[in-house]
């Protein structure tokens, strides 16, 4: 154990050191092992879910003519979104014989929950015939994956560039720091993905959480596809499609995504979202609860619109009132996040299977925490990266008006300052003024998404998209900004 904050590992009821039994129907196709469920899988553990992507199999004289498999999986915490990376790995024949498995985690995504973990288990296995449809549909997706080089090939295709300026250690501590890379000009640098006991193996299926960035990438461009779908859902009242938040009186969904509701207790920088620690909102699994703490924490002290304080209970009550909008327009069994997000942006975009899950409260309602509980992986993150830094031309995904302020293309709607004279929020998304650091003589914003504990991904307006995953509260990005700005400037004008 390396960080246990809130004293887990003490608290016998958890069962932090027990693993929860599951049951994944894996398939083969030449020397790759596909499960045919991908994402979080619920379980009856108080702790743990498990995400298995696909691996390798392979023969080695040593194993009596048995294979032997590998495959990448995830401990992601119940009810939230820490995520501890590890392998698996057993022998297994073509008449259901299936060795013990023996697996290993040296690496997460947590801020406060971090330990090394190994150990084994029995496993049974029934050989079956039925996976040719995963088999096509990973052979897509593999296909639809960016082009990828290694990131020291950045300093050639790109001479001049401070290399060294990307997830710099004294930006980010390279112990908290889970990978980073650089898309530009439609090519993915990647950087590298290390653990505690040596290089991941697979690099390619590392899973990251999402924490806030989901707030951009389910809440944000949830909401500015309904718009486009049904014009005028972003003025709607949130009192109308939330009973909970009946005396949320002129708060508009727009308003709940802007986080300008103008409820709160204090409007000092992120005062408010960290006395929360203290309720039950973020622990409590039913939406029930989740509702009626997210509908009153926060006495009204202003008409809405004129301030922004951050809180993710805002992302939330978006997150049900989208909910029953759509339910309101496509039937009772509509889903929101299926039915908006995942067919009509998240397939489109071509992420993987992992990014189309989205953690739920559990219960019958399995309402989207809309605010954090995505699970993506690089390839996710660069493909939302770059359609967001150039949406292409054409049909779009989402409605344009909404994205363009979103992304600061609309010079008349920046948002809200966000904690400090440099930072504003617009429709879910962050932007920075990037003049001082870029020596411009004008404004340069630049949007971006950022997560809890050092999850970002910065969106230049010259086309770059910078992203880091880390867990140590380190968000500094300023000196990348200025080495992205030598593939193609970022200032009109300069200061000489």
């Amino acid at each position: 154990m390396y960080r246990d904050t809130f004293s887990y590992d003490r608290d016998a009821s958890a069962r932090l050191r027990v693993l929860p039994s599951f049951v994944f129907d894996l398939v083969q196709e030449g020397d790759t092992l596909i499960p045919l469920q991908r994402g979080p899988r619920p379980s009856d553990h108080p702790s743990w879910e498990y995400a298995v992507e696909p691996g390798r199999v392979w023969n080695e004289a040593t194993d009596n003519g048995m294979s032997r498999a590998a495959l990448p999986f995830a401990l992601i915490e119940t009810n939230a979104n820490c995520t501890h990376n590890g392998v698996l790995t057993f022998l297994f024949d073509g008449n259901g014989v299936v060795s013990d498995v023996a697996w290993q985690i040296a690496s997460e995504t947590c801020a406060y929950l971090q330990f090394d973990a190994w150990g084994g288990g029995r496993a049974v296995y029934a050989p079956g015939d039925d996976g040719a449809a995963a088999v096509a549909a990973f052979a897509q997706e593999r296909t639809a994956r960016m082009p990828t080089r290694p990131f020291s090939v950045l300093a050639s295709d790109y001479p001049g560039i401070d290399i060294g300026a990307f997830a710099a250690p004294d930006d980010v501590n390279p112990a908290n720091l889970t990978t980073f890379g650089v898309v530009a000009n439609g090519v993915h640098y990647l950087g590298g993905c290390d653990t505690r006991a040596g290089p991941y193996p697979f690099c390619e299926s590392l899973l990251s959480p999402s924490y806030s960035l989901a707030k951009s990438l389910l809440g944000g461009l949830g909401l500015m596809r309904m718009e486009m779908l049904h014009p005028g859902i972003m003025g709607e009242l949130v009192s109308a499609h939330v009973p909970q938040c009946n005396r949320w009186t002129g708060v508009t969904l727009e308003h709940a995504l802007d986080m300008t509701t103008g409820r709160y207790v204090s409007a000092a920088d992120q005062a408010d979202e960290n006395s929360m620690t203290s309720s039950r909102f973020f622990i409590s699994t039913t939406h029930a609860e989740k509702i009626a703490i997210a509908c009153s924490l926060f006495p009204r002290r202003e008409a809405p619109g004129r301030r922004w304080v951050y809180h993710t209970t805002d992302t939330y009550v978006l997150g049900a009132a989208m909910a029953d909008v759509w339910r309101d327009r496509h039937g009772a069994e509509a889903d929101f996040f299926d039915d908006v997000l995942v067919e009509g942006i998240y397939e489109p975009l071509h992420l993987s299977p992992t990014m189309r899950a989205t953690r739920r409260t559990i219960d019958d309602a399995r309402q989207p925490l809309t605010g954090w509980g995505l699970t993506l992986t690089r390839d996710d993150i660069a493909k939302l990266g770059a359609y967001l830094a150039a949406p292409p031309q054409g049909a779009p995904l989402v409605a344009p008006a909404p994205l363009a302020a979103a992304l600061q293309r609309a010079s008349t709607d920046r948002g809200l300052e966000a904690g400090g004279a440099a930072l504003r929020y617009n429709n879910g998304f962050w932007a920075f003024n990037a003049q001082v650091a870029l020596n411009c003589a004008d404004p340069v914003w630049i949007p971006f998404l950022s997560g809890f504990g050092g999850v970002l991904v910065a969106l230049m307006p010259n086309g770059v998209v910078y992203y880091f995953v880390s867990d140590g509260g380190d968000y500094r990005w300023a000196r990348a900004a200025r080495a992205a700005n030598t593939i193609a400037p970022m200032c009109a004008r300069t200061h000489p």
